[in-house]
């Protein structure tokens, strides 16, 4: 049961229309680069209330970054979502975060960092030094999250300002990326269940025919007559097909 998905490196653009990626029950927050490259998208249940804060989004060429404000038990949870090109020097993107650190920071009762940031922290420890030491915040990530190599780098982390808020954070092979596996994190405080919803079907072991002819009869299938034939006498189809 996911809360907030992020995705990274989603390379979308204007083309690709917002209700192609429709969820029930979540809603899609998009920020677009190019279809060839870059980009990152946030899925986030429709029940909980949620804004992007883009006056706190600091990025520089080649550097993608959403910032979500989330309220869970009235507390302000700040969702910085980052895609940093291989392009983009180490340290231009740690001046890129410290930006958005200081913005978020004294308005947010948490804040966590999620995304591709490109950096190897298994061996590079920039991001550890500039960012974690200085702030005071971890990365829940310890092992190799993308295998484009064998021994595999950590570039996916998950950096929160308060470890103890959280029970466990887990880091598995999707199936659905190319080298990156996915990463995450379950709080410790309480979310808000979504409502279940019931779901109606008919059982094929007690199939009864008679019943299912009575129901089959209450489908207002002459409204979808009517629309079919004014659609005919309109020429709908036909210029559908000539604009298709």
């Amino acid at each position: 049961m996911i809360d907030v998905l992020a995705i990274t490196e989603t390379k979308l653009d204007a083309s690709f229309p917002i209700h192609q990626f429709h969820l029930d029950g979540f809603k899609v927050i998009r920020s677009d680069f190019t279809k060839f490259s870059g980009g990152v998208m946030a899925i986030i249940r429709d029940d909980m209330a949620h804004s992007r804060k883009p006056e706190y989004e600091y990025s520089c060429p080649n550097v993608q970054c959403m910032v979500i404000e989330i309220i869970i038990r009235k507390e302000k949870w700040f969702f910085v979502i980052f895609y940093k090109s291989p392009k983009v020097k180490d340290m231009d993107f740690i001046n890129c975060m410290q930006q958005t650190y200081n913005a978020v920071s004294p308005v947010a009762k948490e804040t966590i960092f999620i995304g591709d940031f490109n950096i190897n922290m298994l061996t590079d420890n920039c991001i550890d030094h500039d960012i974690c030491d200085i702030y005071g915040v971890s990365n829940l990530i310890n092992g190799p999250t993308c295998f484009k190599a064998a021994d595999g780098t950590l570039l996916d982390p998950v950096i929160v300002s308060n470890r103890a808020r959280f029970s466990t954070s887990f880091n598995v092979t999707c199936g659905f990326s190319d080298f990156h596996n996915i990463v995450g994190c379950i709080t410790k405080l309480s979310i808000d269940r979504q409502k279940p919803k019931q779901i109606l079907y008919r059982s094929y072991r007690k199939f009864n025919e008679e019943l299912f002819k009575c129901d089959i009869e209450y489908i207002p299938l002459m409204y979808v007559a009517y629309l079919m034939m004014w659609m005919i006498s309109i020429g709908f189809f036909q210029s559908y097909f000539l604009i298709y």
